[in-house]
């Protein structure tokens, strides 16, 4: 996890994509959060073309919108041959997985979750289960939300993005956590810690309320700051619990952490 927000271009990645080209623009805030990520562990150096050993789990809320909405119209109507399937191609859920994998390497493993506001926590969940089991080592968890209500308005705060590298092992440049992810049917709300933190954000990240990205959003600001506070999680309980809003069916699912 990097709360630095440094960019991440194309010319970065020598062998692996064509400076040429720019990375989809729908999915460009993914890129950036996984290379900061993996640059902040240790596991990749930025130009050095080089591919990250892991795996790779990304959580989506389903399609992406714009690259969408920008198929629709191409083939509304009568068929064109000047119609592109590269808006078809990034509006997958899997395009995501596959951008990453294409950059960073990351084949151990690769998954991607669709399950709707849930599917950022259950990203995480999965990864651990899978080094819980010793299927994997080590490996990159990533979100990337978008919010359709504010896409056409303000497109450049339309998306968040998240990404944590997971691994079982403490490392100097890691923060030593215990993290559990399960589900509940009183998923509702945030730790008093994460709500007061949340709060300076919360008029940006309020479009973002009943996506996937916003729990691994505020997990990641809480532990920031649990970092830079020499390890004291300010919490009633001296627990982070972040918990996505019930479903229909009034179940939901939750991560909590505590610094070990």
């Amino acid at each position: 996890m990097d709360a630095r927000n440094d960019e991440i271009t194309p010319e970065m990645f020598p062998g692996r994509w064509n400076p040429v080209h720019t990375f989809p623009e729908a999915l460009e805030p993914l890129t950036t959060a996984a290379g900061n990520a993996l640059a902040w562990a240790g596991w990749w150096r930025k130009g050095s073309g080089e591919s990250c050993a892991g795996g790779l789990v990304v959580g989506a809320d389903g399609g992406f919108v714009s690259p969408s909405l920008a198929f629709a119209r191409q083939i509304a109507g009568a068929y064109s041959p000047s119609v592109s399937p590269s808006d078809f191609i990034h509006a997958l859920p899997s395009t995501a997985a596959s951008l990453l994998s294409m950059l960073y390497g990351l084949g151990d493993y690769q998954a991607t979750l669709l399950q709707g506001p849930s599917s950022g926590v259950m990203a995480l969940g999965h990864a651990l289960d899978l080094m819980a089991v010793e299927r994997l080592e080590r490996a990159l968890v990533a979100t990337l939300s978008v919010s359709a209500s504010c896409e056409e308005q303000a497109p450049a705060l339309a998306r968040v993005a998240v990404a944590f590298c997971v691994e079982p092992t403490t490392r100097d440049t890691g923060l030593d956590v215990e993290l559990e992810v399960g589900r509940t049917s009183h998923a509702r709300g945030t730790t008093e810690a994460a709500r007061q933190e949340a709060d300076g954000l919360s008029e940006r990240l309020e479009p973002f309320g009943a996506l996937a990205a916003l729990p691994l959003v505020k997990l990641a600001i809480e532990l920031e700051r649990a970092q830079r506070r020499d390890g004291q999680i300010r919490s009633t309980s001296g627990e982070i619990k972040i918990g996505q809003p019930a479903d229909e069916q009034g179940e939901g699912v939750f991560v909590s952490a505590r610094l070990l």
